[in-house]
C-alpha cells in the first residue's frame, strides 16, 4: 500500500484492528432461571454494554496498550505509550460505540482519532431487537464526537 503522506514514495503498512463489542444485555442468560432473553422483546433494542463488557473491553484495551509497548520495544510498565490511531470505523448500535470509546476515546495519553459511525460495518440487519440501532439524531445527540455517515437515515 503507498501512503499518500509518503513523500520519498515508500511503501509502508497499515494496522487494521477488528473488534467485537463487549458483552450487552442481550448476551447473558437471567440470572434466575437461566434463560437466555427473548430477542423479539421491545425493551432489548439496541442494548447497553453491561458492567462486566465494559469490563471486558477495558481488558482489551490495556492488552492493545501492553502488545503496542512491546512492539515499540518499550516496558511493558509504560501503558500510556498508544498506538497511533488514524480512523475508527464503528457500527452504529449502541454497544459498538460504547467499544470503540472505551478502547479508543477514554485515553490517558496520545491523539483521540476521529470516529466515523456507518450502517454498512453492523453484523446484522435482522427482526431481532438488539439488531436494530436508535434513531440517528439520538445517536448524534449522544456521541457528539463522532461522525455519522451522511447516507445514514434516521
Amino acid at each position: 500500500m503507498k501512503d499518500a503522506n509518503n513523500d520519498n514514495g515508500n511503501e509502508t503498512s497499515k494496522t487494521i484492528f477488528v473488534v467485537r463489542h463487549g458483552v450487552a444485555r442481550h448476551n447473558v442468560a437471567d440470572a434466575q432461571t437461566g434463560q437466555m432473553p427473548n430477542l423479539h422483546n421491545p425493551s432489548l433494542l439496541d442494548p447497553l454494554l453491561i458492567m462486566y463488557g465494559e469490563e471486558g473491553v477495558q481488558r482489551a484495551r490495556d492488552l492493545l496498550l501492553h502488545h503496542h509497548a512491546r512492539e515499540q520495544q518499550q516496558p511493558p510498565n509504560q501503558t500510556h505509550y498508544v498506538p497511533l490511531v488514524d480512523l475508527v470505523v464503528t457500527s452504529p448500535l449502541t454497544r459498538c460505540l460504547q467499544t470503540a470509546h472505551i478502547l479508543f476515546h477514554d485515553r490517558s495519553a496520545g491523539p483521540i482519532p476521529p470516529f466515523l459511525c456507518h450502517d454498512g460495518v453492523r453484523e446484522a440487519f435482522g427482526c431481532h431487537y438488539p439488531d436494530k440501532r436508535q434513531p440517528k439524531s439520538k445517536l448524534q445527540s449522544e456521541w457528539p464526537n463522532v461522525e455519522f455517515d451522511a447516507a445514514m437515515t434516521e
